[in-house]
């Protein structure tokens, strides 16, 4: 075989110190590397060129080991295969350290050299076949790295070339991987060191305890450490003897006492622990005044019953009303029956507030209302409620055949309506479709319906006229409609295209248009609806007889008789206070719109109603001036 069919494929990983240009893979031969570094001689491998057809070797630096002042690499050589001619070839490789020295050898699949190494020989042999043992001798297990075991399986596969090859498992070891296996557990990697020793006395003053967590040691033993504690009362089962009063707490006294007829006897509340843990209390004596029974001291108001029954009164516009029973006050013995104020709203008379509806005249009901297709109105006279002052007014419901809006019903929607213009007579294949006439008013719609009436046409039918005679309409235009009418407050006018048909007499042709009704409500005249005219005639507001108003009134009047008028007006009474006897003076007006007013019961009001009084308009004055100067002749002043 000539040199040049030669190939072979060389793969070289290391990682040396001093060998920067040997750390990624490299093909073709392997020149030496300097500082001493593993290096493949090229001429051993020549010198096989004749036997091998292909080698492929791998080095991988597996960790790194230091001798003297040089540090190595632990390189692995793997070869993947050797043939010749198709054959499986045997390999023996051999490592050399710089002396020449053997440092690794082997012929299985690889080769370890864990120290110096230099120069590698590759030695191939005759043919081998793997496969002979059944592949059941599995590389040994190897430590990928420092926390990973590479673990084979136990039977491999052969291959075509008669090679095994065996699968692998990376397995991780929790402890470390070294010489292809990995490390053992700590003896204390499973030990809790968290039950110490019981604590015991020691010459029954000391007591001797342990902390709570210890340390592991050697083969798995925890080690506590000791506290030593010196007692001040002996140590007695395991534990040092406690002051008899520490869990005492003195604040249960004896119960007061009668010490005799007219003395009280008590104890403070909270005493004091001595020995053997007894508590003791500090005794206080009291006089009673009122003599001493069950324990106490009898009060003032012992014996006295409040029942009286006082009845209302009035203080003003104020009623003042009491409770019953009342109660007896310890400081003099005396009833108190605490009376309660209320303010009435209408005044107070006889020890009663005076109802809300004393004066109200309830003669002003709402205006009429819908409520559905329902009219209610409410009566003219009202009824006061007491519990608040309001009118009520009887409602009337009046049921609207035709609907109700706006407080009102509304008219028959057939009121007026003619059904007299039945539709134009048409043909339905050979049928002549005609209406009779008058026809029906819907009560809801105010629609006419018409009766139908089918006549069957033997030679056709063509807009609405049997065939078999000439047509006398098929020159005939119907477009001039008669002029519009005034009927019975409706306008009637006409389609401006009309349907012609045959008359009555052969050959004759009569236009008939469609008519339209429309309602005049102020009239019709001259073939037109009149307009409405507006029937205010001098009237500021209400309804203008057109769907509109006259006028608004402001936000405090209402509209009355065409005149807005004011919502209260004067001389309405807003409020009312009595006093307690006759007032001979004149009111005064202060600026806030209080009232001020002296009475013959001896007070002075200053009254300020629910309904403040107006501070800027002109007031009526009593004797017309400040001066008082008016008489039965003289106007009030404004």
């Amino acid at each position: 075989m000539k040199p040049s069919s030669y190939k072979a494929l060389l793969l070289l990983v290391v990682w040396f110190a001093g060998c920067e240009g040997s750390k990624s893979p490299v093909q073709g031969a392997v020149e030496a590397c300097v500082a001493g570094t593993l290096a493949v001689e090229p001429a051993l491998v020549d010198a096989d060129r004749a036997r091998a057809t292909r080698l492929r070797l791998d080095l991988e630096s597996l960790g790194r080991t230091k001798s003297g002042d040089r540090e190595y690499g632990t390189i692995l050589v793997t070869y993947t295969e050797a043939t010749r001619d198709g054959a499986l070839l045997s390999v023996r490789l051999t490592a050399y350290d710089d002396a020449g020295s053997v440092v690794a050898t082997g012929t299985a699949e690889t080769v370890v050299a864990k120290q110096a190494c230099n120069r590698l020989q590759v030695v191939l042999g005759e043919p081998r076949n793997e496969c002979v043992n059944g592949c059941t001798r599995a590389p040994a297990n190897r430590c990928e790295n420092d926390t990973t075991l590479r673990v084979f399986e136990p039977r491999g596969v052969c291959n075509t070339r008669g090679i095994c090859n065996f699968g692998y498992v990376p397995t991780v070891c929790p402890h470390g991987c070294k010489d292809g296996a990995c490390g053992d557990e700590p003896p204390c990697a499973r030990v809790s060191c968290n039950a110490p020793p019981g604590a015991r006395c020691e010459g029954g003053s000391t007591l001797i305890a342990y902390e709570s967590v210890g340390v592991c040691e050697g083969e798995g033993v925890c080690r506590y450490k000791e506290v030593r504690t010196l007692c001040e009362r002996g140590c007695t089962g395991a534990a040092c003897n406690g002051d008899p009063c520490a869990a005492v707490t003195c604040n249960t006294p004896p119960a007061p006492a009668c010490a005799s007829p007219t003395l009280l006897k008590t104890h403070a509340a909270t005493g004091v622990c001595g020995g053997g843990g007894t508590c003791t209390y500090a005794a206080t004596d009291t006089p009673c005044a009122n003599g001493c029974a069950d324990g106490r001291c009898r009060g003032v108001c012992e014996g006295v019953s409040c029942t009286e029954n006082r009845a209302p009164t009035c203080d003003g516009a104020v009623l003042v009303s009491y409770s019953s029973p009342g109660f007896c006050q310890s400081a003099t013995g005396k009833c108190d029956y605490s009376p309660q104020r209320r303010a009435c709203q209408n005044g107070c008379e006889s020890g009663a507030c005076r109802p809300l509806c004393a004066g109200v005249v309830c003669n002003s009901p709402p205006p009429p209302t819908c409520d559905g297709a329902v009219k209610v109105t409410r009566a003219q006279a009202g009824t006061c409620v007491d519990a608040t002052g309001l009118c009520q007014y009887e409602p009337t419901r009046e049921t609207c055949l035709f609907g109700c809006q706006a407080g009102a019903c509304n008219r028959d929607p057939c009121a007026g309506v003619t059904c007299t213009t039945p539709p134009s007579k048409t043909c339905e294949g050979t049928k002549r479709i005609q209406y009779a006439s008058p026809g029906t008013c819907n009560a809801a719609t105010g629609a006419c319906t018409y009766p139908r009436v089918e006549e069957s046409c033997a030679h056709g039918c063509t807009n609405g006229i049997c065939n078999g005679v000439p047509n006398p309409c098929a020159e005939v235009l119907c477009n001039t409609p008669p002029l519009p009418t005034c009927d019975a407050g409706s306008l009637l006018s006409y389609a401006a295209t009309g349907t012609c048909e045959p008359g009555r007499e052969p050959g004759v042709a009569v236009c008939s248009y469609l008519p339209t009704r429309t309602s005049c409500p102020h009239g019709c005249a001259n073939r037109q609806c009149k307009a409405c005219v507006r029937a205010c005639g001098g009237r500021v507001c209400g309804d203008d007889g057109c769907a509109g108003t006259c006028g608004e009134c402001g936000t405090a009047e209402v509209c009355n008789a065409g005149a807005c008028v004011p919502l209260n007006p004067p001389g309405t009474k807003k409020w009312e206070f009595a006093t307690g006897a006759a007032i001979a003076s004149s009111p005064a007006i202060g600026s806030d719109g209080t009232v001020y007013v002296g009475s013959r019961d001896g007070k002075f009001y200053a009254l300020y109603g629910h309904t403040p009084l107006c501070t800027t308009c002109p007031w009526p004055k009593f004797h017309h001036n400040n001066k008082n100067t008016g008489n039965v002749a003289t106007p009030l002043q404004q």
